[in-house]
């Protein structure tokens, strides 16, 4: 409903939405549900253009998502801190960001390229295995 909300360009509701959720979070004590909630609200908070507060809750999901140690939730949480620092105009930050959402994604993509080099390794060793190469 927050989402659907949020698209619609209701503001107020899609912040009551996610209030809502953060309650319900609170007693499952789902850590990246809240940095979920944290993003969704600075997401709002961006376009509502109350970039201090937006800032600081997208600081909030980043932390949490460092904690949970996801690289793509931290790339996404850097990403909207890239999004904020943009639309209001701070450029250092902004950068800075795009920066860290940029490394992590390089890391991503090498440790994706590496798995499949390995996986094509092995089948090609137990093909050669199988025929008799060796």
């Amino acid at each position: 409903m927050n989402g659907y909300a949020h698209e619609t360009g209701d503001y107020p509701t899609a912040l009551l939405y996610i209030d809502s959720s953060f309650n319900l979070t609170k007693a499952a004590g789902d850590m990246t549900l809240k940095a979920t909630n944290y993003g969704d609200k600075a997401d709002v908070m961006m376009e509502m253009k109350n970039f201090p507060e937006a800032r600081r809750l997208a600081d909030s999901c980043l932390i949490l998502h460092q904690l949970s140690g996801n690289p793509e939730a931290i790339a996404n949480a850097y990403a909207l801190i890239y999004q904020i620092s943009k639309r209001s105009e701070n450029y250092k930050d902004a950068v800075d960001a795009m920066n860290s959402y940029i490394e992590i994604q390089d890391s991503l993509t090498n440790a994706e390229k590496s798995k499949t080099i390995n996986e094509l390794e092995q089948k090609y060793n137990k093909a050669e295995r199988k025929s008799g190469w060796r």
